[in-house]
Parts: C-alpha cells; sequence; structure tokens
C-alpha cells in the first residue's frame, strides 16, 4: 500500500481508410507464439509506461499541482510535453544545487506517501526521472508520432 505513480504514453494508431499505406500501423499480437484472439483492425491506441515510481511524493505533488489543478483524485490526467520539459528544468537545477530542494520541488505529507525528508531516496527519484525525461524528451525532437503522455497516482 502507498502511493504509486505512473508517466504513459499514448500512442494512436488507427488505421484510417483514407489514410496512405506508408503511415499505416501493422500490429502483430501473439500468445505462447501464436496469433491472438484480439482483432488487431480495431486496435486504436498502443499505450507504453514510459516511467513508475513508488513513493515519490515531491514529484507527485508537482502533478498534482501543475497538471491536475490541484485535485489529487488518482484520475488520469493528460501532460503536455512542455510540461515535462518544465519539470525536467526544475529536477536539473535541484542536482546541480540541492539545496533548492525544499523550495523547487518540495516533498509533501499524505497516506502513505513516504519518507518526506530530502535524503538519498529523494535524489534517486531524481536522478531516474531526469533520465527517463531526458531521453524523452531528446527522442521527440525528431519523431512524428510522439504519442500524449498522461500522469496517473493510486493510493
Amino acid at each position: 500500500m502507498g502511493l504509486d505513480m505512473y508517466l504513459s504514453r499514448k500512442y494512436y494508431v488507427k488505421n484510417w481508410k483514407h489514410t496512405e499505406d506508408k503511415n499505416h500501423h501493422i500490429i502483430t499480437i501473439t500468445k505462447g507464439g501464436k496469433p491472438s484472439l484480439i482483432p488487431t483492425n480495431r486496435i486504436t491506441n498502443i499505450v507504453t509506461e514510459e516511467i513508475t515510481w513508488r513513493k515519490a511524493n515531491a514529484i507527485h505533488q508537482w502533478f498534482v499541482d501543475n497538471i491536475q489543478d490541484k485535485n489529487d483524485d488518482c484520475r488520469e490526467y493528460y501532460v503536455p510535453e512542455e510540461k515535462l520539459a518544465e519539470l525536467l528544468d526544475i529536477i536539473n537545477k535541484i542536482i546541480k544545487d540541492p539545496s533548492k530542494a525544499p523550495k523547487l520541488l518540495p516533498t509533501n505529507e499524505g497516506f502513505f506517501f513516504g519518507d518526506t525528508s530530502y535524503g538519498d531516496n529523494y535524489f534517486l527519484d531524481l536522478e531516474e526521472t531526469q533520465k527517463v525525461l531526458s531521453v524523452i524528451l531528446l527522442s521527440n525532437k525528431n519523431e512524428k508520432d510522439i504519442g500524449e503522455f498522461y500522469y496517473q497516482s493510486s493510493w
């Protein structure tokens, strides 16, 4: 039990008749090496898990304040790519100067939200988030099909 958090990416993959063949997605699903019964011609979205956190309450509070309009309700929320860049910028500033952590990305108490100190776990969460967001934002610069990002928590 506790605060679990997820950043996912949804790719729209529906193949419309009017879309050029070169832009059609080919989806193959197998189970045990054999074709699955899932009708691939009716798949509209594919969701990938980009990062998960466990009890990273400061990052969670940032999403609540900046994405969820302060509604901490465990619903799924769309996250514009610019907001991910904003979060990465904050994390970069804190990693460069850890004394800025309480002001830029404060911890938050909550029901099973974990440690509220600015210790090793806090900075490990920031470093992992920095790595993932850096890769996401760098790879998106040259891609057309970058998908849409969504944040959701559970506690």
